[in-house]
């Protein structure tokens, strides 16, 4: 495994987010509630870009049709089927990132 850095801890305040590409993909990295964390970048929803979405606790609501998603789980809080992907993060000295 190789050690791919998103941010330094030191960035890592309340409503954090940054996206960024991993391979072909865009992610979006977010610090909200005292967590980070590594998502899809995309509503599973409606494919919109979750950057602009607001962000409340551990909950990022999409700006295109307002589904809630729970971070810390992936599902949508009104119930349904649309999940978003959730990805590990690892520690590195002072980054934070993946494990490729």
């Amino acid at each position: 495994m190789s050690f791919q850095a998103l941010a330094r801890l030191h960035e890592l305040e309340e409503g954090f987010r940054r996206v960024v590409r991993l391979g072909s993909r865009d992610y979006l990295l977010l610090h909200s509630g005292g967590e980070t964390y590594l998502v899809d970048r995309l509503c599973p929803h409606a494919a919109s870009p979750l950057e602009r979405g607001a962000l409340d606790d551990q909950f990022l609501t999409c700006p295109r049709h307002g589904l809630c998603f729970d971070l810390r789980t992936g599902r949508a809080r009104q119930g349904g089927n649309a999940v978003l992907g959730r990805y590990s993060l690892a520690y590195e000295g002072r980054n934070i990132g993946v494990d490729l």
